[in-house]
């Protein structure tokens, strides 16, 4: 491999630098641009078996010392190459692509790092980012984190009918594959007596939609005395409702601490 390359290879694949523009292919002609005169790398997720229509191009493993198939260096040959190139894995799968060769110049975007990435291989990502147990995502839900697999909404929605001097509202959600999470501001409207929340009784529905629950304080005092707003958490099964929680408490008379 040529000294240039080398620290092209390098610096395109080191921890720090991931340059690559990924190319999710499936039965669709994917178009790649190359720059005339320059190498560019193309990143299967197997090993080539065969290429075809290549007169144009100068194809070859990225480490000719080492030859893995599955990391490629592309060149145009002439100024105007172009053509359809197919790569046909060791699977057996057929990757179609249409090369066109562009001047240094051009102010179209040409990268130098392809990676080609199946749609099957996306959805058994997802898959597997979306499959975080019940405790990560309830740690994710205490930091506020966006996770991955997960949609999250911020948003605010009063629950009514959970109770005199109490309020509840959803501020929060999560939603995903295995868990649907569900982020509750509750705060103490009375002016002098306390609230007591019993989390282990917390409930989503009718069987119970809960599996993990948390609060930040199980006791909310009246404004005036201390902290009036608490937040509960709620990991809970998909197509759990948060309208459907019950949450036993008890009003204690007298805002004094204990």
């Amino acid at each position: 491999m040529n000294i240039r390359l080398s620290i092209m290879l390098l610096a395109l694949l080191s921890c720090n630098a991931v340059m690559a523009r990924e190319i999710v292919f499936g039965d669709e002609v994917e178009k790649i641009n190359l720059s005339y005169g320059e190498e560019t790398i193309l990143r299967f997720p197997s090993q080539v078996k065969t290429i075809s229509n290549v007169s144009d191009f100068d194809v070859s493993p990225v480490d000719k010392t080492d030859p893995d198939y599955s990391l490629l260096s592309i060149k145009p040959i002439f100024r105007k190459a172009k053509g359809r190139v197919l790569f046909v894995l060791e699977d057996g799968t057929v990757l179609r692509t249409q090369f066109r060769t562009m001047k240094k110049t051009t102010s179209l975007n040409n990268d130098s790092f392809y990676e080609f990435v199946s749609k099957k291989q996306i959805v058994n990502r997802e898959d597997k980012l979306a499959s975080i147990s019940e405790l990560e995502l309830m740690k994710a839900m205490i930091r506020d984190d966006t996770v991955t697999g997960y949609k999250k909404r911020k948003l605010v929605r009063t629950l009514w009918g959970i109770g005199k001097g109490i309020k509840v509202q959803l501020v929060r959600s999560y939603k995903g594959k295995r868990f649907n999470g569900h982020v509750f501001r509750i705060e103490n409207k009375s002016s002098k007596n306390t609230i007591k929340l019993n989390v282990e009784s917390i409930a989503l529905g009718k069987p119970n939609q809960s599996i993990m629950s948390q609060i930040d304080d199980v006791v909310v005092y009246p404004k005036k005395v201390g902290k009036a707003v608490t937040y509960l958490r709620i990991v809970a099964k998909p197509g759990s409702a948060y309208t459907d929680i019950e949450l036993p408490y008890e009003m204690k008379n007298g805002g004094k601490r204990d």
